[in-house]
């Protein structure tokens, strides 16, 4: 009686392509950590690789030790945990969390130049080419190690490359972008992007904030994605959510967003990160109601230890004052 579309990072992109490009095949689609700006990610990765690796010739070296990626998350946690109305270990909203780099310690000032360029935007001389990389899970192994800073052994062993960032914007830019197995990240400035990408970007990205086909065929989208996620920024996922919507006010009735706090790629790191999406996507086209308060749960040996309510972008949970931080109804979705 309905079909119904469910996929994470690629899975994600490909989820938006559907809404995007073939409204009628599905009544309600799910996409978590979308990949959608999949050239601007490139961009971003080979800003970052620039930084950490910038002679090609040497990946071997570690930019930072697990212990300083560690004490830089450790520190960060420590400064802004408590802004979000609970000292819970975890950032409810990095967006609130103002960190100046040059005062941490234990690094560094080749470190700290680094850091910047990890969490700034990428640019060009026309402006903003992909968002920043929010603060948060730089010491999680599962997180920056791989993704970002490397070296990783698995990821050297599988793709000859230090981390994923590395060996996705290289490849992609080889590849997808200018067909040059040949081609030098380290020498990029990022001038011409707009015109180097255009052709793949047509093809491989999932950015057209026109859901207007979507909307007429009375279907629903669930987005949601993790704000601790080292692959793939949260904040490219609200810049386009903040798209749809600046471009039809009204993109409530058939889109909602998700921002899960202290969670990885997809799934994993310290916050709750497993949630009913299917039943509140299946209540919302089915029924009628639209998800307004999504409940997340982290499991650890098989038991679950938290769970947190996932309120509808742009409202985040706000502690009440009383019970226990680890149960939902303890927090109420709120500005």
């Amino acid at each position: 009686r309905y079909a119904y579309f469910k996929g994470c990072s690629t899975g994600g992109r490909q989820a938006l392509m559907e809404a995007q490009r073939v409204p009628e095949d599905f009544d309600g689609i799910i996409a978590g950590a979308p990949a959608a700006d999949f050239t601007g990610i490139g961009a971003q990765f080979i800003k970052d690789i620039k930084a950490l690796y910038p002679d090609p010739r040497n990946v071997a070296a570690a930019p930072f030790t697990a212990q300083t990626l560690k004490s830089v998350e450790s520190q960060i946690v420590a400064k802004c945990d408590a802004a979000d109305s609970v000292t819970d270990g975890l950032l409810e909203d990095p967006r609130r969390c103002v960190i100046d780099v040059g005062a941490l310690t234990g690094l560094t000032e080749g470190q700290k130049a680094t850091l910047k360029t990890i969490y700034g935007e990428t640019r060009n001389q026309d402006g903003v080419i992909f968002p920043a990389q929010p603060v948060g899970s730089e010491g999680d192994p599962n997180a920056w190690a791989g993704w970002i800073t490397g070296p990783n052994t698995m990821v050297m062993t599988l793709q000859k490359a230090p981390s994923l960032r590395f060996a996705f914007g290289t490849e992609m830019f080889k590849n997808f972008i200018y067909n040059d197995p040949a081609w030098d990240y380290s020498t990029y400035d990022f001038r011409t992007f707009r015109k180097d990408a255009a052709q793949a970007s047509a093809i491989l990205n999932a950015t057209n904030p026109n859901l207007d086909a979507f909307k007429a065929s009375n279907g629903k989208l669930i987005i949601w994605h993790g704000w601790s996620d080292p692959a793939l920024s949260a904040l490219g996922t609200i810049k386009y959510v903040d798209q749809v919507t600046s471009r039809d006010p009204a993109s409530g009735d058939y889109m909602r967003t998700f921002l899960m706090p202290g969670v990885l790629h997809c799934a994993g790191g310290p916050g709750p990160d497993r949630a009913g999406w299917t039943k509140a996507l299946e209540d919302w086209v089915e029924k009628g109601v639209a998800p307004e308060r999504v409940i997340a749960s982290k499991n650890e040996g098989g038991k679950t230890v938290r769970t947190r309510p996932l309120c509808a972008y742009p409202l985040r949970a706000v502690y009440n004052g009383s019970g226990s931080i680890d149960e939902e109804k303890n927090f109420t979705c709120s500005k």
